[in-house]
């Protein structure tokens, strides 16, 4: 197996499962393991914790002129839960491409580092005729869980600024067929909860329409009415990336004394809650008078309910696609239809780390180029096929090469 595999696979097995990866040591396993190969092929590399146990590493190819705007390669090594019984794999122990993360999203980190490794070495010539255009890699963490305490706090800081980003690629999808998706937006996230109160005693009486249960069931009947006519949007043939979605993702009531192992069902609950996951199409621009909006249509007023944003974007802008305002999206076209790759430009149906560049108004777009694979993500079984991932570094070091030479 050649080194380039391997380097893959020594990522793929580290466990690092969002929300247990300080815990575990898995994060600051990981960032090690990314700085090690890093250092290796001789990259300025650094790692910052501006959240404790959550390293985020920085590893930087210097252009001759530091004052000109820089490419950044970023990504999460971060990953979502598995349930190993139903994997025929081990999700971290595989000797084969399989495992959690292959392709969401430690195979772009992984074909990075192993592009730079190539443009250290083979292509060295080529890159010292760069006019001033830097290269940085920037592994993080976090995306998977809202990534808040990664991209949302490392942009924030002087570190970041005195890296003078002029562009950005992030994650992309992969694709099941020859056409490779190119994010150059994505949808808003928000996350809101709704908690009711109302009158309780005992369940033998009638309390409505004043009790919790009757309160969040109302909200929720209208909060799936509003769904509905965003999902016949859908079933009409309009792109999922250009509408609202909202789903009813939680429940909760019941009157407990041991922690949920068992209710008082002859209680009436005095508070009940619902939560719901709602991603926004960046066509809508005034997100305060969205929420507003949702607020008063979800709860109409009514007493004794109470709204809560437990994470919502006030802004969401997209990347331009228009030639003559972004000179990166051209040459990436070029660069693209050079190697043969047919892309579609599309707003991302989730939500990346891309959202925090742009808020910055700094160009990104999400891309991972692995064409004519099953779409596997968060799903059983994750897998990429070798010779794909083998491409994939051949397509990001073409691109990564017209890009840093984009000053001449």
């Amino acid at each position: 197996m050649n080194q380039e595999i391997e380097n893959f696979i020594k990522l793929v097995k580290i466990n690092t499962i969002s929300g247990s990866g300080v815990s575990s040591g898995g994060y600051r396993n990981c960032a090690k393991e990314i700085s090690n190969q890093c250092r290796e092929i001789g990259l300025d590399t650094k790692t910052l914790e501006l959240v404790e146990g959550k390293p985020i590493v920085v590893a930087s190819h210097y252009g001759e002129d530091r004052n000109l705007p820089s490419l950044l390669l970023t990504g999460h090594y971060d990953v979502v839960p598995c349930d190993p019984e139903k994997w025929t794999v081990d999700p971290f122990a595989d000797e084969k491409v399989y495992g959690r993360g292959t392709q969401d999203m430690k195979c772009c980190l992984a074909a990075y580092i192993e592009c730079l490794r190539r443009i250290k070495g083979v292509y060295i010539l080529s890159i010292k005729k760069i006019k001033g255009i830097g290269i940085t890699l920037i592994p993080l963490l976090d995306e998977e869980i809202g990534g808040a305490d990664g991209m949302g706090k490392f942009v924030e800081t002087n570190f970041f600024r005195s890296l003078n980003v002029g562009f950005a690629l992030d994650e992309g999808l992969a694709s099941p067929t020859h056409q490779v998706p190119v994010y150059f937006g994505e949808r808003a996230i928000w996350w809101i909860k709704l908690k009711a109160t109302g009158d309780t005693g005992h369940a033998s009486r009638y309390l409505a329409p004043n009790g919790a249960m009757e309160k969040i069931h109302r909200c929720c009947d209208r909060a799936l009415a509003f769904r509905e006519k965003e999902a016949k949007k859908y079933r009409n043939g309009t792109d999922i990336g250009d509408i609202i979605t909202l789903n009813l993702t939680s429940l909760k009531a019941g009157k407990t004394s041991d922690g949920g192992l068992t209710y008082a069902l002859n209680v009436i609950p005095s508070e009940a809650e619902a939560g719901f996951d709602i991603r926004i199409p960046p066509t809508i621009q005034d997100l305060v008078t969205f929420e507003n909006d949702l607020k008063n249509e979800l709860t109409k007023g009514e007493d004794g309910i109470e709204y809560i944003l437990i994470n919502g974007m006030k802004v969401n802008p997209s990347t331009s696609l228009d030639i003559k305002k972004n000179l990166w999206w051209e040459r990436f076209q070029k660069t693209c239809l050079n190697l043969g790759l047919e892309i579609v430009p599309q707003i991302f149906p989730a939500a990346t780390d891309s959202r925090f560049l742009r808020a910055k108004n700094i160009p990104c777009l999400g891309f991972t180029p692995i064409p004519n694979t099953k779409v596997l993500f968060h799903d059983h079984d994750e897998y990429l096929p070798i010779d794909v991932y083998m491409n994939s570094i051949t397509i990001y070091l073409e691109m990564i090469k017209d890009l840093v030479n984009l000053v001449d």
